[in-house]
């Protein structure tokens, strides 16, 4: 593709295209330019549509702390403009936004309340029914560790059947919600909630894909093997492993503990290590690194003592000489920083449960 910049009609244009493509790394300074330009242009209008790309793109590639700092700015214009036609795609993205905000534990649990009432306030008065409410207070309850609470809230969502225009696709609605049967443990109903996905009834862009990997984990907790082996590939055929999925990867990395899958997991690794490079969420960190360190202590158990990884040069912190990865100097490694994780996501939500949750996890590997 050719970009142009020169123009009004050309940043619409160039806008467009990338409106219309696939998501890639190459689109996110092309829409900077775009953003730019258009304010030397002083086109407020123009403006908004190069910022508003720009969210979609680094949502779609899962850079959740650019998406939550390029957001303020589109709703302070629909709060500038109120009588702006299009103030339905900024509602829309807000959801992607909230649903952010629990996974960075620099963000207190008092904003993450703030800006959901704001929200919801603001779904009220577009008319967008309850239904979608309850599906994010549940999401956000089941993100923090309040069980009982997302549970209500589950329950809630349930029993309120009028289709709202701003819910969430009825695909990622069961793939986000089976997060609270995996973190109850309730693997079977896990299963039932995601088999209107995983038959391919239901999708979208990510979904099922990114459904598979724990579904694979739930199948193998259930004993049924085959059926867990068969969402495993359908995972590594349909996952997009060049974007990443550090917390659903960490399901996978699980599943390639249990079953003494070492090649496969190393595969996987090699392809998200890098990503810990840049800023992630520290949700999103703990689950990958508790995939890492279940995967490497089954390793170890198994008498291995090294692993090969051969990852592109980044400043991920991970213990690499060369290509060459010391189990047990990376298990260490990994234990910190999963103590590390837990610690500051429990003190952010005034829990213990991720701590919990690790060790439930890990109590599944011998030593």
């Amino acid at each position: 593709m050719k970009f142009a910049f020169d123009t009004a009609e050309q940043i619409a244009e160039t806008v467009d295209l990338i409106d219309e493509a696939e998501a890639k790394e190459e689109f996110e300074p092309i829409l900077q330019k775009c953003i730019q330009r258009a304010q030397v242009l002083k086109n407020h209008d123009l403006e908004f549509e190069a910022r508003y790309s720009y969210l979609n793109l680094v949502t779609h590639l899962n850079k959740k702390d650019l998406a939550i700092g390029s957001f303020p700015w589109l709703l302070n214009y629909i709060d500038q403009y109120p009588s702006w036609y299009d103030r339905f795609r900024v509602l829309w993205c807000y959801k992607w936004v909230i649903i952010s905000l629990p996974q960075f534990t620099s963000i207190s649990k008092a904003k993450i309340e703030q800006l959901r009432l704001d929200m919801e306030k603001r779904y009220q008065e577009a008319d967008a029914g309850t239904k979608v409410i309850h599906y994010f207070k549940c999401l956000l309850a089941i993100y923090q560790g309040e069980l009982k609470v997302a549970a209500e809230h589950y329950e809630a969502y349930k029993l309120d059947e009028e289709a709202g225009s701003l819910d969430d696709c009825e695909a990622c609605q069961p793939n986000a919600l089976m997060e609270l049967f995996m973190f109850q443990k309730d693997y079977q109903q896990a299963l039932d909630s995601v088999q209107v996905v995983l038959s391919k009834r239901k999708t979208c862009k990510d979904v099922p894909a990114t459904t598979f990997p724990a579904a694979a984990f739930a199948h193998l907790m259930l004993n049924q093997e085959e059926e867990a082996a068969h969402m495993f590939a359908n995972a590594q055929r349909e996952m997009d492993f060049d974007t990443p999925w550090l917390d659903d990867i960490g399901y996978l990395l699980m599943y390639c503990a249990m079953t003494g899958q070492w090649v496969q997991g190393r595969k996987i690794l090699e392809k998200q290590l890098p990503f810990t490079a840049a800023r992630q969420p520290e949700y999103k960190l703990y689950w990958f690194y508790l995939g890492v360190h279940m995967f490497f202590r089954a390793m170890s158990a198994s008498g291995l003592s090294d692993i090969s990884l051969k990852v592109e040069k980044a400043e991920t912190g991970f213990p690499l000489k060369g290509e060459t990865c010391d189990l047990g100097e990376s298990i260490s490694w990994l234990n910190q920083r999963l103590t590390d994780l837990s610690n500051a996501i429990d003190q952010r939500n005034g829990n213990s449960f991720y701590r919990e949750l690790r060790d439930y996890h890990e109590a599944m590997i011998a030593s």
